[in-house]
C-alpha cells in the first residue's frame, strides 16, 4: 500500500493555489499587489531573478499553479529560479478531469472543455525558456498526453486588469473525461455558471474506483494505479475509448514538433 505522502499526492489534486498573484521563487511566495501582469520585469528582479529574459506565459489550469507542484517540477533547477503566478477568469470554458490517471494516481489531468455562459478562475505562469521546457517534459508532450495549444478568440480576465483574446495551454490529447455523456468539472476550480456535474478529486477517484474495481478498498484503487503501470495503462485505454474531443475551432496546436510527431 502506499504511505501517507504518496497517498495524499493523489487526493489532493490540484493542491491549493497562491493566496493571489505573485513571484513564486524557490518555495517563497512574494505578492505582486495589484501589479499589472504585462510588467512584470521589476517583480522578477526584485527576487534576483532576469528581468528580460524571454518568459512566455501559460495557462495553468491545474496543479501548475500551485506552489507545491512548482517545488516538485522545478526542484533541480539553480535558484534564483522564479515564476510568475496570476489568477485570472475565462469565459465560456470550464476545467474538467481529463481521460486519464497520472503515474502519481490523481485521476484526469486538469484539461479544458467549452462551456457557454460558464466562467471558471484559472491562472498564468510566465516560464522562462529552460522552465518552459521542464514543463513541457512534465506535461508528457512527447507522449502524446497533452498537447501545447494557442487558443485564440477568448475572454480571459485577469485579477489585475489585463484582459487577454488569445492564450497557450496545455490541453489533453485524449479529451475529456466521459460520465454519463458529458465531462466532469473539477470542483477545486472555482466557476459561476457551471454547466457539468462537479467533482473533488477523492469523490472522482471512488467513481472510478466503481467503475473498474468496484470491491476494492479506495487506497487499494489507488495504490494499484500508482504500483502496476500496465492495470493503470489499461484503466486510461478504457477511458480514452469514450473520451470527450476539445473542440474549440480557434484552437492551433504549437507543440514543438520534435516533441509530438502524432
Amino acid at each position: 500500500m502506499l504511505d501517507d505522502d504518496a497517498r495524499d499526492r493523489a487526493l489532493q489534486y490540484p493542491y491549493a493555489p497562491p493566496p493571489g498573484d505573485c513571484v513564486w521563487a524557490d518555495g517563497a511566495l512574494t505578492p505582486l499587489n495589484g501589479v499589472d501582469v504585462n510588467a512584470i520585469g521589476a517583480a522578477l528582479q526584485a527576487v534576483g531573478a532576469d528581468p528580460r529574459g524571454r518568459r512566455t506565459p501559460i495557462l495553468a489550469i491545474g496543479s501548475n499553479r500551485a506552489p507545491v507542484q512548482l517545488a516538485r517540477k522545478f526542484a533541480d533547477f539553480p535558484k534564483p529560479c522564479a515564476v510568475v503566478v496570476a489568477r485570472a477568469q475565462l469565459q465560456d470554458f470550464d476545467v474538467v478531469y481529463g481521460a486519464g490517471i497520472a503515474g502519481y494516481g490523481a485521476v484526469g489531468g486538469a484539461t479544458l472543455a467549452p462551456s457557454p455562459g460558464t466562467r471558471v478562475e484559472v491562472w498564468a505562469t510566465w516560464l522562462d525558456e529552460a522552465q518552459m521546457e521542464r514543463m513541457h517534459e512534465t506535461e508528457g508532450l512527447s507522449a502524446g498526453v497533452y498537447a501545447f495549444m494557442e487558443l485564440r478568440r477568448i475572454d480571459l480576465v485577469f485579477d489585475a486588469g489585463p484582459q487577454w483574446t488569445s492564450a497557450m495551454a496545455y490541453v489533453q490529447r485524449r479529451g475529456a473525461l466521459n460520465l454519463g455523456g458529458a465531462p466532469v468539472a473539477i470542483a477545486e476550480a472555482p466557476a459561476t455558471g457551471r454547466k457539468f456535474q462537479a467533482l473533488r478529486q477523492p469523490q472522482m477517484q471512488a467513481v472510478l474506483r466503481d467503475i473498474f474495481s468496484a470491491a476494492a478498498p479506495l487506497d487499494k484503487f489507488i495504490a494499484e494505479n500508482v504500483m502496476r503501470p500496465e492495470t493503470r495503462q489499461a484503466r486510461i485505454a478504457a477511458m480514452s475509448r469514450t473520451a470527450i474531443p476539445f473542440d474549440w475551432p480557434y484552437a492551433h496546436d504549437r507543440t514543438p514538433a520534435y516533441l509530438w510527431r502524432g
